[in-house]
């Protein structure tokens, strides 16, 4: 049964996407070396999460208000070796039907869905589509796969 809960969704700035501003100055941290102040550069957001993205062990699937994919992770990508699922790609080019008609339900409606079981190049997941506002006011879809376990 597909569960529906409605709220506002996440409005932030995309922290994937290139920084106009300078980069910070490096910070003064103090401690564990006897007092000498030691500096260290912070890395930027996006890297940081461009980085924890890249290494879940499970799918995870962004897509804008038009349906085009605009980040996909290693997992993802590793779904298919003859079909890949990457940036730039519609995501109904990638995934059946069922699921992009969902993403697209989800983006319109601002509606949290769970998509119960899908399987996609022969493996059943359950997909979660958590709404996601662009900064152009067009809704998008954060997709999270997560297989279902196998009985034997």
């Amino acid at each position: 049964m597909m569960e529906d809960f409605h709220y506002e969704p996440l409005q932030y700035p995309d922290p994937l996407s290139p920084r106009t501003s300078e980069a910070p100055a490096p910070a003064e941290r103090t401690g564990g070396n006897g007092g000498r102040k030691r500096r260290y550069r912070e890395e930027p957001a996006g890297t940081l999460y461009r980085d924890i993205l890249e290494h879940l062990s499970f799918p995870v699937i962004a897509v804008d208000g038009e349906q085009r994919i605009i980040l996909s992770n290693r997992k993802a990508r590793e779904l298919s070796e003859t079909d890949p699922i990457h940036v730039g790609r519609m995501i109904f080019e990638c995934l059946p039907d069922a699921v992009s008609g969902r993403v697209a339900l989800v983006a319109h409606t601002s509606t949290r869905r769970i998509i119960p079981v899908c399987e996609i190049h022969g493996i059943a997941y359950q997909i979660e589509c958590i709404p996601l506002a662009g900064e152009s006011g067009k809704g998008g879809a954060f997709l999270i796969l997560k297989a279902e376990k196998q009985s034997d």
